[in-house]
Order: C-alpha cells, then structure tokens, then sequence
C-alpha cells in the first residue's frame, strides 16, 4: 500500500469514526471536499503538510495518526534471500559508535552515524524543520515512555 493510499485510508476510517460526512470534515478542518475525496481515494500522492495538520485537527489526532505505525521499509532494507521478513536488526547507537557506556556523548555520536537515515521519511514527506523534530521527540517519548 503506497503512503497516499494509507493517509487516505486512515483519514477515511477517522473521519467514519467521528460520524463525519466529507462535507462535515471540510467544514471542521477548512480543506476542501475536494481535496478530502482526492485523499481519501489515494490521488493525492503528496499532500501537503498544512492540508495534514488542518486535517489532524479537525478530526481531533495527531498527524502521525495518518501514518503507519511501522514505516516502509527504505530500499536497502527489502526482503532477500538472506533477511525474507526485510527488517534491519535494532541498533544501538551508542554502541555502534563505539561508546557502549550510554554516555550522553556516546549516544550523540551514534545519533550522527544514523541521522540521514532517521530523518529521510521526514525529509521525503516536505516536512520543516520544527514539525520534524517535533515529530521525532514525540516518537522518541512514546517508545520510552511504553519501556
């Protein structure tokens, strides 16, 4: 399933969820019926991060809620022969930089080594700066929080 067919999917199932019609959703979020039917039918293959938020609020969620929880899986990471669930292994970044202390150094260092590879989705999806981070601090918080 592409990324426009799993955010139009999801605005669908959240937009039935609230008992809203199409119409009742452009009016709550001020993005048009239109641009909603165009979504929701996977035509639109890169909406725009204000059409997102605008929507996200209007249905009372987040943008991430659009998102599948488990990203696609980036190219070099498909499934082969060798690795058929097409998975990278967890790393831990203070280890692979070499620092396996935990130290806050350690970590930031390993963070470097990995950071084109975190914020590629983001970067790919057009979002700015502040909704990236933003984005990452809340994903970072939810998976610790869950330990």
């Amino acid at each position: 399933m592409s990324e426009a067919q799993h955010i139009g999917d999801a605005v669908r199932r959240l937009r039935r969820i609230e008992g809203l019609s199409q119409a009742d959703l452009a009016e709550r979020s001020g993005v048009s019926e239109p641009t909603i039917s165009d979504l929701e039918a996977g035509k639109r293959e890169h909406p725009r991060p204000s059409t997102l938020r605008k929507l996200a609020r209007g249905l009372g969620v987040e943008v991430a809620d659009f998102f599948p929880e488990e990203p696609a899986l980036p190219k070099a990471a498909a499934p082969s022969p060798d690795n058929p669930v097409g998975r990278r292994a967890p790393v831990n970044i203070s280890a692979a930089s070499g620092d396996a202390s935990g130290s806050r150094a350690g970590i930031l260092a390993g963070l470097d080594e990995h950071f084109d590879a975190i914020v590629a989705p983001l970067r790919a999806a057009d979002l700015g700066e502040d909704e990236a981070a933003e984005l990452v601090s809340q994903e970072v918080r939810r998976r610790v929080g869950a330990r």
